[in-house]
């Protein structure tokens, strides 16, 4: 979201959930996240829809299994998936966990 961006949608008599550009990072990586969750059954989405404040800020909404990421550059969505399979055989795996913070390497 951009100031640009943002004039046009007041312009056309629309509302935007933030003008903060960086806030608005932070709703777009929250939001997306959310949604990998509801759809990997992880959340669901009356959890979402009671309070859209809650995002980012609601600590008990996450998934463990989405990375995301957000941009005032980014017009499109793009959407990588990634997964294993019983039938695989391979030395290589891909794997998951919660990262714990922004650094988050083991001590």
């Amino acid at each position: 979201l951009t100031a640009a961006r943002v004039q046009a949608a007041t312009d056309s008599g629309k509302t935007v959930a933030t003008t903060d550009t960086l806030k608005s990072m932070k709703l777009s990586r929250g939001a997306s996240a959310l949604g990998v969750g509801i759809a990997l059954g992880e959340l669901s989405l009356e959890q979402i829809e009671r309070d859209h404040d809650r995002i980012g800020r609601d600590w008990s909404l996450f998934s463990g299994r989405a990375s995301t990421s957000g941009g005032v550059e980014l017009l499109n969505h793009e959407i990588v998936v990634m997964g294993m399979s019983d039938d695989w055989n391979s030395p290589l795996a891909i794997g998951h966990a919660v990262m714990e913070d922004s650094i988050d390497v083991d001590p």
